[in-house]
C-alpha cells in the first residue's frame, strides 16, 4: 500500500505536529498565558499572535496593536515572545498560533478558558433509601456547565479518594461506614463535598439522648445545599428570572413617572396682573390673574401664583416626604410578612392614590394624594431593589441593581415624551398612572423571594419557588433540597437598638455616620433639585425634563469604571463626581441669562446632573461596604432618611429662582462642593476585606468588597 511513498518522513512530521500542539487550560476571570521560545541567532523584528487565523496581537519593530475583542487586554513581549490575555473570557477558548518574522512557528496551543468547579453535594437517590433497601445510589451534583472536562472521586469514611464516575452505587454491605464524601475536579480546580451520613449506617442506640440529636441534627443539615448554591444549581439569571427582574425595574418607569409628575402638572406658564397692586385674597387673585399661554396646569386651575405659589413647592414636598416615611415603614415590613405582598399591596395603593390625584377636586384633595401616592412610591421601591436582587445570585447583584437605577432615568425621558403627547394635566396624570395597572397585573405573577422564605424558616416554600425557577429556566433538578438551619439569629428589639446606638456611641461609625448622612443629603438635594427645576428652565419643558433623565444613562457605567480602577476607588471617584457638579453648578452663576451661549445654563445644569447621579450611584456602593455586616442595614436606613429630606428640600430651593435664577445652583453647588471635600475623610474600600464585626473597624485592614457584591441588600436574621 505504502510502495513507494516516503513514509517514515511523513510519520516524522506528523509526530513533530503532534508533539508542537499543547493544549492549556485557564479559569475564567483569569489571565492566559502563552510562551514561545524565540530562536537565538535571529534578530526579532514582528511577532504576531493569531486566534483561530484572526490576529489577537501585533508587535512590529516596536510597535503594538492589539485587535478585536482582545484589544486593551493583550500584551506580548518581545524579547521572548510571551502573550498575556487579561479576563480570560469562554470565547477566547480556541487554536492560537505565531508568526514570528513572517514565519509560522511550529508550537499550536489550544487554549480552554474554564470555570472553576463548584462545592458539590452529595444527593441519595431514591430519597427513601434506608437500612431495609438492597441498594442506593450516591449522586455528586452541581452547577458544571462550563466547567469540563470534569472527574469525580469518592471516599467512604476518612479513607483515601478513588476516583469513579457522578453515580456511585452503594449497598447495605457497606453498613461499616458511616459517611461518604466526593470530590470534583477539572484542570484548574477541586472542590469536596461535605460528608453524607450512609443511609445503611446502623444508629447506636447506647449513645445518650442528646448526643443522639445532635449527631442526627448536623446529618440532617449537611444533607442539604445553601441558597447560593441552590441558585448556580437552578441558574443564578436564567430566562424565568430575567423575565421577573424586567418586570420589576419596568416598574421603576411609572416609579419615575410619579416622581416627576408635579414637574409638569405644577409648570407654571406665562401671566399678568390686571392690577399693579398685589391682589389681597384668592378670589381677588382669580378675578384679577390672567394667563397668556395655553397650558393647563394645577396651576391654571387653581391659580397658584403669587402668595398661593407655595402650594406647588408644597405639593412637591409632601411627595417626598411620604417617600421618608415609605422608607421607614415598607422596609420593616417587607422583613416581617414578606416581599410579595408588601410589593403588590404598595403598588395597588399607589395606583388607587394616584387616580384620587386625577380627579382630585380641589387642591387640598391633590396635596394629601401627593403625600400618600409618595408613602407608596418610597415603600415598594426599596422592596422593588431588594426582589430584582434576592431572585438572581450574587455574582448579578450588581447589575440587577444598576438596571433599576437606569430605568428610572429613562422613565423621566418617557414622561416628558407623554407630557408632550397629552398636554391636560389631568388626562396626562390619567394615562401615567394607568401604567400602574399594567404593571400590577403583570406583578401578580412573581413569586415570593426564596432568600426570604429560607430566613424566615420556610424551607419547604422556598424550595417550591427554587424547583419552579429551575423548571422555568430548562434545568432539571430533582433533588434540590436546602440546609436546614439549627439556629436562627434572631434580631430583637433590644439588638436593633443597640446596632443605631452604635452608629454615635463607635467612634469609627460615628464620624462615618455623620459624613455619610452630608453625602445622602446633598446628592439626594443636587438630584432631585435639577430634576424638579427643568420644568421652569429655559426653552422647551418636555425636552429639559427628557434630557434630565437621559443625561444619567452615561452615569452609570461611568462610574462603575472608575470605582474598580485601584487609582480612583470609591472614596475618590465619588468625591470627584460631587466636586464636579458643584463645579457645574457654580459655572451657571457666571453665564448671564439669554446669552446664547453655547455653554448654556442648561448644559452646565445637565453636566451638573449627569456627575451627581453618578456619586449617588457610588454613594449605594460605598456606604453598604463603609458599615459592617452586624450593623450595614442599620447605616443604609439613617442615610436613607437623609437623603428623602434632601428630597422634601429640593422643590424649596427649586423656588427660590423667584429671589434670582442663580440663588438655588449657588445652594447646589455649595452643597456638592461641602459633600466632595467631606467624603475624603472617609477610608477608600477597594484595598481589603469587608468587615463583618465592630472590632474590624479599628484594625489595620480596611474593607473590600468584589465588584459582584456592589449593590446589596443584607438581612441581619
Amino acid at each position: 500500500m505504502f510502495a513507494g511513498q516516503p513514509v517514515l518522513p511523513l510519520l516524522l512530521l506528523a509526530a513533530v505536529s503532534y508533539a508542537a500542539e499543547q493544549t492549556v487550560f485557564c479559569p475564567v476571570g483569569d489571565t492566559i498565558t502563552l510562551s514561545l521560545v524565540l530562536p537565538m541567532s535571529e534578530r526579532i523584528s514582528r511577532i504576531l499572535w493569531k486566534y483561530d487565523r484572526d490576529m489577537v496581537a501585533d508587535w512590529t519593530h516596536g510597535h503594538f496593536l492589539s485587535y478585536g475583542r482582545f484589544k486593551d487586554r493583550t500584551t506580548v513581549d518581545n524579547t521572548t515572545g510571551l502573550l498575556e490575555i487579561r479576563s480570560g473570557m469562554t470565547e477566547d477558548s480556541g487554536r492560537y498560533e505565531v508568526e514570528v518574522n513572517n514565519r509560522l512557528h511550529d508550537l499550536v496551543y489550544e487554549v480552554k478558558v474554564i470555570k472553576r468547579v463548584p462545592k458539590p453535594i452529595v444527593w441519595i437517590q431514591p430519597l427513601k433509601c434506608g437500612p431495609s433497601s438492597l441498594q442506593c445510589t450516591l449522586s455528586c451534583d452541581g452547577s458544571t456547565e462550563g466547567a469540563e472536562p470534569i472527574t469525580y472521586s469518592w471516599a467512604s469514611g476518612r479513607g483515601d479518594w478513588t476516583q469513579s464516575a457522578k453515580l456511585f452505587p452503594i449497598t447495605n454491605n457497606t453498613a461499616n461506614v458511616a459517611t461518604f464524601s466526593c470530590r470534583m475536579e477539572n484542570p484548574i480546580s477541586h472542590q469536596e463535598s461535605g460528608p453524607k451520613a450512609n443511609p445503611f449506617f446502623p444508629e447506636d442506640k447506647s449513645q445518650p439522648i442528646i448526643t443522639t440529636i445532635i449527631a442526627n441534627q448536623v446529618a440532617f443539615d449537611s444533607s442539604g445545599m445553601d441558597v447560593e448554591e441552590a441558585f448556580r444549581t437552578v441558574g443564578e439569571f436564567g430566562p424565568y428570572q430575567k423575565q421577573a427582574v424586567a418586570i420589576i425595574v419596568l416598574t421603576q418607569v411609572y416609579m419615575a413617572f410619579q416622581s416627576m409628575l408635579i414637574v409638569l402638572i405644577g409648570s407654571t406658564p406665562e401671566y399678568h396682573v390686571e392690577q399693579q397692586q398685589v391682589p389681597s385674597s384668592s378670589q381677588e387673585l382669580v378675578q384679577r390673574v390672567v394667563f397668556t399661554e395655553d397650558f393647563d396646569s394645577i396651576v391654571t386651575e387653581w391659580f397658584l401664583v403669587k402668595q398661593q405659589a407655595y402650594k406647588v413647592n408644597l405639593a412637591g414636598s409632601l411627595f417626598f416626604a411620604g417617600l421618608l416615611v415609605g422608607n421607614i415603614v415598607f422596609g420593616p415590613l417587607s422583613d416581617k410578612i414578606g416581599r410579595r405582598p408588601v410589593y403588590l399591596s404598595g403598588l395597588f395603593l399607589e395606583v388607587v392614590f394616584g387616580y384620587v390625584t386625577a380627579f382630585a377636586p380641589s387642591y387640598e384633595v391633590f396635596a394629601a394624594s401627593r403625600l400618600l401616592v409618595g408613602l407608596m412610591n418610597g415603600g415598594i421601591s426599596v422592596v422593588c431593589f431588594v426582589l430584582v436582587q434576592e431572585y438572581v445570585g450574587k455574582s448579578y447583584w450588581a447589575m440587577t441593581g444598576t438596571l433599576t437605577s437606569l430605568c428610572f432615568a429613562i422613565g423621566i425621558a418617557l414622561f416628558a415624551a407623554l407630557g408632550y403627547l397629552i398636554r391636560p394635566w389631568r388626562n396626562l396624570t390619567t394615562a401615567a398612572n394607568s401604567f400602574g395597572v399594567l404593571f400590577f397585573l403583570l406583578s401578580v405573577t412573581l413569586p415570593e423571594s426564596p432568600r426570604w422564605l429560607y430566613c424566615q424558616g420556610q424551607t419547604d416554600r422556598a424550595e417550591q419557588v427554587l424547583r419552579h425557577m429551575a423548571m422555568r429556566n430548562g434545568n432539571t433538578v430533582t433533588n434540590l433540597m436546602l440546609q436546614r438551619v439549627v439556629a436562627a439569629k434572631v434580631s430583637s428589639p433590644t439588638k436593633r437598638q443597640t446596632g443605631l446606638l452604635q452608629l454615635v456611641v463607635h467612634p469609627v461609625l460615628r464620624i462615618r455616620t455623620v459624613v455619610l448622612m452630608y453625602v445622602w443629603y446633598s446628592c439626594s438635594l443636587v438630584y432631585y433639585g435639577l430634576t424638579l427645576g427643568a420644568g421652569d428652565s429655559s426653552g422647551s419643558r418636555y425636552m429639559n425634563v427628557a434630557m434630565y433623565g437621559l443625561v444619567e444613562v452615561p452615569a452609570y457605567p461611568l462610574c462603575m469604571y472608575f470605582i474598580n480602577k485601584h487609582w480612583a476607588g470609591r472614596r475618590k471617584s465619588m468625591s470627584s463626581f460631587l466636586c464636579l457638579s458643584g463645579s457645574a453648578c457654580f459655572c451657571t452663576v457666571l453665564i448671564p441669562d439669554n446669552t446664547g451661549s453655547v455653554l448654556s445654563v442648561t448644559l452646565l445644569a445637565l453636566l451638573g446632573k449627569l456627575m451627581v447621579s453618578a456619586a449617588f450611584n457610588i454613594a449605594y456602593i460605598y456606604t453598604s461596604e463603609l458599615y459592617p455586616t452586624v450593623i450595614r442595614n442599620a447605616g443604609l436606613g439613617v442615610c436613607s432618611m437623609s437623603c428623602r429630606v434632601g428630597g422634601i428640600m429640593a422643590p424649596f430651593v427649586s423656588s427660590m429662582r423667584v429671589l434670582h435664577s442663580s440663588v438655588p445652583f449657588t445652594v447646589f453647588s455649595l452643597s456638592g462642593l461641602s459633600a466632595g471635600c467631606l467624603s475624603l475623610m472617609l477610608p477608600e474600600t477597594l484595598s481589603g476585606p469587608a468587615a463583618e464585626t465592630l472590632d474590624e473597624l479599628t484594625g489595620p485592614t480596611g474593607s473590600r468588597v468584589l465588584e459582584n457584591k456592589a449593590l446589596l441588600y443584607e438581612h441581619d436574621k
